[in-house]
């Protein structure tokens, strides 16, 4: 709360924005639409995000858990490496251009363009490479999430771009799209995920990830 208001305060100082008592329904009916489906949107990440935590922890134990956790972080070195120092830039952009079907067409191109290479080429990477790199930077006893990390490679190849064509959806105004996608996402990964979970085959919860990811492209 002190670091809230401290931000709030210098930023106002700094800002020659001065806050009106004016109230524009059509605007706040607008925010207001647009706030609780993008709450929505981002409950859904929290909820992928922990669930296969839980799910790994409660089947398989917590030393497992270790490992997959251990092998989730790097499988996410892709994406932040590629999409995540583009996003705000690319999000400023196409929310400008929303109503420019060919600008917002001529953006996406040239980002997916370079970011699907480099994701195929960190998957390969990952395939070739992974456990070995895994072993070698952490030792030997992290060999499991190595293997889980591995096998990973389709999550690591598709996971920078379907995280900008997120930022793409929400930008254009079209976060009806980005929750349905969010939703097949979901609804793919939790059943797979308690499978493998059950079964206690690690590498099978890296595939189930991958399977999310290619039902959601």
């Amino acid at each position: 709360m002190v670091d809230t208001g401290i931000r709030f305060v210098m930023a106002k100082r700094a800002s020659s924005y001065q806050l009106t008592t004016n109230f524009d329904r059509e605007a706040s009916n607008w925010i207001w639409s647009f706030g609780w489906r993008s709450m929505f949107s981002r409950i859904g990440e929290v909820i992928f995000g922990k669930w296969d935590n839980l799910v790994v922890g409660a089947f398989m134990g917590t030393a497992v858990l270790g490992n997959y956790t251990m092998a989730y972080r790097l499988a996410l070195t892709g994406s932040q490496l590629t999409q995540q120092p583009i996003a705000v830039i690319s999000h400023s952009t196409y929310a400008s251009a929303q109503a420019e079907k060919e600008n917002l067409q001529l953006a996406l191109e040239k980002a997916v363009y370079w970011l699907f290479r480099g994701a195929v080429l960190f998957a390969l990477l990952v395939w070739f490479a992974g456990a070995e790199t895994t072993v070698f930077l952490y030792s030997a006893k992290w060999t499991l999430a190595g293997a889980s990390f591995k096998n990973m490679f389709v999550f690591v190849a598709l996971l920078p771009l379907l995280t900008h064509l997120k930022v793409f959806l929400i930008g254009s105004d079209n976060i009806n799209r980005q929750l349905k996608s969010q939703a097949v996402q979901i609804l793919s990964f939790f059943p797979l995920l308690i499978l493998a979970a059950y079964r206690e085959d690690l590498v099978a919860v890296s595939w189930a990830l991958n399977a999310s990811s290619i039902a959601t492209m």
